[in-house]
């Protein structure tokens, strides 16, 4: 049986630049409807929203998809360099082999990027790699995308953080409830250029997030926050409110009372002000505040004695 094309389909056209055409036999299904769909539709926005919604996609679909092209050429990202387009599947990349002398931002992680080819090449010929991407889909539970492979092999290659450590990585992002490579990514970076690159250096780190996630907790429900991520600044305020100063539900709430009596509203640095005067006077509990406020020494004295002054905590952040 032959086929032909129908000629009344021509009835409406789209083009498509050739290097498009070549690099789709690379593509999976939601990448090559992202494509289509890019192509058939130029003047649209392309952002991940306006696709996934066009194409019945999640925003992350309609983003590993968008960052695919970008990879290969066909898109430029805003904030990063343009990539140049690669015809010739057989062209060696050198970045990808060689750890670049600068650590990059998250916006330009395009740069240096191994292809899909490549990342797959070093899957087959290096045992370490292969293991990686391996048990990289054990650990997020899925087959990875060609964006998520070319990815885990970067990070590996150019940021230079060995295997395990990536895994511990993932392992902890699945916990957090980031399945995204984009926070991986973001992480490794962040990792890398903390000099994380070590199992005993990456275990330090995730048991002090851990902790920091634990003081969060208790200075959540202390404050009456409700129930969301915390943001860095706050989980690095609640670790040293609790972990190293030690204080615990009730001073944690007395210092929030204070800061709503003198500031009117929440103020983390407010507070932080209140429970470090306490921490350096030796207080440690409801008792020994009461008793600090109600010495009636001169300020200086007051001063050296290790009390406190709401007043002059109020002038700091006029």
């Amino acid at each position: 049986m032959q086929f032909s094309i129908n000629p009344a389909v021509y009835a409406g056209v789209f083009t498509m630049p050739t290097a498009a055409a070549q690099k789709a036999r690379l593509a999976n299904d939601v990448q090559l409807r992202v494509l289509l769909a890019i192509f058939s539709q130029p003047q649209q926005e392309l952002s991940a929203q306006v696709l996934a919604e066009q194409l019945h996609l999640s925003a992350e679909q309609a983003e590993d998809a968008l960052l695919f092209w970008a990879g290969e050429g066909i898109l430029n990202q805003t904030g990063a360099d343009a990539v140049p387009v690669r015809c010739n599947e057989d062209t060696a990349s050198a970045q990808a082999q060689e750890k670049a002398r600068t650590l990059p931002k998250v916006a330009d992680s395009l740069t240096g990027k191994p292809t899909r080819e490549e990342a797959v090449r070093r899957g087959l010929q290096d045992e370490d790699v292969r293991l990686l991407l391996s048990e990289m889909q054990v650990k997020l539970s899925r087959t990875l995308s060609q964006q998520e492979m070319i990815t885990v092999v970067w990070i590996h290659d150019t940021l230079g953080l060995p295997t395990p450590v990536i895994l511990m990585l993932a392992e902890y992002a699945v916990s957090e409830g980031h399945n995204g490579i984009r926070w991986l990514e973001k992480t490794a970076i962040d990792w890398a250029q903390q000099e994380i690159d070590t199992v005993a250096k990456a275990e330090e780190t995730l048991h002090k997030a851990a902790m920091s996630k634990k003081a969060w907790h208790l200075v959540r429900t202390s404050f009456g926050i409700e129930d969301r991520r915390a943001s860095k600044k706050e989980l690095e305020y609640s670790r040293v409110w609790v972990q190293e100063w030690g204080f615990g539900r009730s001073m944690l709430t007395l210092a929030y009372d204070a800061c709503i009596d003198h500031a009117g509203k929440l103020s983390m640095p407010y507070i932080n002000r209140v429970l470090g005067a306490w921490h350096n006077a030796g207080i440690q509990t409801p008792a020994q505040v009461k008793e600090a406020e109600q010495d009636k020494k001169p300020a200086k004295a007051a001063q050296r004695s290790g009390s406190f002054d709401y007043d002059q905590l109020n002038k700091l952040f006029e």
